[in-house]
């Protein structure tokens, strides 16, 4: 297994590869040896979660930290070596220790197995390879070598911390069953390849694909992607996988933004494969990258369009904002803002927008095709002004609003909108009482051939038609322009319309989702 870094030269992306000892994030990323395999292990503290037993007889020695989010050891944490790998089916034994009152932890194992280490503190939990080396100097070195073992193993850092939620697609596929790797967790893949797992810890992940009902030949079909978790976000959807053609025991994308360090808490390792080429960001599988493009009849796909009606395609998201501070946000008359409010969200922290605030995505422009515009929010409801979720426009008295969706106080409406030079165009979704009031609410606009529909906390908001028929999107087109104009999250250029509330998790995409995904990203995230 191979990492990849990019670095910009003159124009052009330069490939790195690192290898033993170098950390991403929280959690360490990179596994010394073929030998050694990544897995994972459900939150617990109980120790029922040891499978096959504790072996107390071992050749070397795994030792290490325990630490919490804050890089704060932790006293008393559960340590626990699961022999496990991708190739087989389930956890075959393990052994388990307390970390000291320094957080440190050593524990008697087989060097010549395929394990991983885990940790537990009351309900945070986190895992890393045994032989991550230590992080930002928080291990030292004497961690690495104890006496007494025959053959003792690189110290380890194991970052203890809220549980993590994981869901992705393998392309193509609509059988068989996906497994996380040192855990006896597994999920069947869903009617359209979907999968998604709750309440894991972070860190080295190798999620299983193994289909015995439709294989390849007389072979057994089994692949594996391998990932690093880190940060506070607790939900994480990878991008559309696929077989890789050089050494279908893999599982690659063609996002080639995953592959870098620290993309939205999330990092894909690549095949330690010497033939692999980083895709570019948002490319397709036609790219001759080596992802694997067929239908399981041999036909050929356009990769492009493979699950964008359901699911996460390849390059679809334009904007992520985990309210992290490298989000930009103005005052309404457009310099930076001086300050800027944080308060608790959904993950890590969310912004409570001030008078005439916006969070601003310069000129980029979801409305070129289908788009889903999704966000959180702690609503605190009407306050006689107009409140706006997403504007799209310079100035409504110029007619240069492509769309917007707000709350419209004189109506007391949720609304799309768009300017005319007589009488507004657009429709309303429902009044105030379709978003609750004081409690985090998941809002998402979704545009598919100019049908537009509303949803609150996964269902879909529904409206009358002219003939009163009971109807979940209406049509809407937005102005055509001349010029590009700003697309603004919670307010816009006049100062009353800053949206009345706290705002977190907010993401463009230029994919119209399904109802499908919508609720079962929402109870993800629940």
């Amino acid at each position: 297994m191979k990492s990849m870094i990019f670095d910009s030269m003159a124009g052009k992306t330069m490939l790195k590869r690192t290898r033993n000892g170098k950390s991403f994030g929280v959690c360490a990323a990179l596994v010394a040896g073929s030998a050694l395999l990544l897995s994972l292990v459900a939150c617990s503290s109980d120790s029922r979660d040891v499978a096959g037993g504790v072996t107390d007889i071992g050749n070397s020695v795994a030792s290490g930290v325990v630490l919490d989010v804050a890089g704060t050891p932790v006293k008393g944490a559960r340590v626990v070596a699961y022999y496990d790998s991708w190739m087989q089916d389930s956890i075959k034994d393990s052994t388990e220790t307390l970390s000291d009152e320094n957080g440190r932890y050593e524990l008697m194992v087989d060097s010549s197995a395929n394990y991983v280490l885990y940790a537990s503190a009351g309900s945070d939990c986190g895992f890393a390879s045994a032989a991550a080396g230590s992080q930002s100097g928080a291990a030292d070195s004497s961690l690495a070598g104890t006496a007494g073992s025959s053959q003792a193993g690189a110290a380890a850092v194991i970052t203890v911390g809220p549980r993590k939620t994981y869901s992705g697609r393998i392309a193509n596929r609509s059988t068989g069953s996906v497994r996380i790797v040192g855990s006896n967790a597994t999920t069947a893949l869903d009617s359209d390849g979907y999968f998604f797992f709750k309440d894991m810890p972070s860190g080295d992940i190798t999620i299983v694909y193994t289909d015995s009902e439709n294989p390849e030949g007389d072979e057994l079909l089994q692949a594996r992607v391998e990932f690093t978790t880190y940060g506070s976000r607790v939900a994480f959807v990878l991008p559309v996988l696929n077989f890789y053609q050089e050494d279908r025991s893999w599982l690659v994308t063609d996002r080639g933004s995953y592959y870098e360090e620290g993309n939205e808490g999330v990092r894909i390792f690549a095949p330690d494969n010497e033939g692999w080429v980083i895709p570019p960001a948002g490319s397709s599988s036609s790219d001759g990258s080596g992802l694997d493009s067929s239908s399981s009849d041999g036909t050929s796909l356009d990769s492009s369009a493979v699950g964008c009606a359901q699911g996460d395609c390849a390059g679809t998201t334009l904007a992520y904002l985990g309210m992290d501070g490298t989000e930009v946000v103005y005052d309404n008359d457009s310099t930076l803002a001086a300050s800027v409010e944080y308060v608790e969200g959904v993950s890590g922290k969310a912004i409570r927008l001030k008078p005439g605030q916006f969070i601003d995505l310069d000129s980029l422009d979801p409305c070129a095709g289908d788009f889903t515009i999704s966000l959180w929010t702690k609503w605190e409801g009407p306050n006689g002004e107009h409140q706006i979720l997403a504007s799209q426009r310079a100035y409504w008295s110029d007619s240069t609003s492509r769309f917007q969706w707000h709350f419209e106080s004189a109506r007391g409406k949720f609304m799309v909108l768009k300017s005319q030079p007589a009488v507004p165009e657009g429709f309303a979704f429902g009044d105030s009482s379709i978003v609750p009031v004081g409690e985090w609410a998941n809002l998402v606009l979704v545009s598919e051939n100019h049908m537009v529909s509303m949803y609150v906390n996964g269902v879909v908001v529904e409206m009358q038609d002219a003939e009163g028929n009971v109807v979940t999107a209406k049509e809407f087109v937005p102005n055509e322009l001349d010029r590009k104009v700003p697309l603004r999250i919670g307010g816009n250029e006049i100062d009353t319309e800053t949206w009345n509330g706290a705002i977190d998790e907010v993401v463009v995409e230029n994919v119209a989702h399904s109802a499908e995904w919508i609720l079962e990203k929402f109870k993800m995230a629940k």
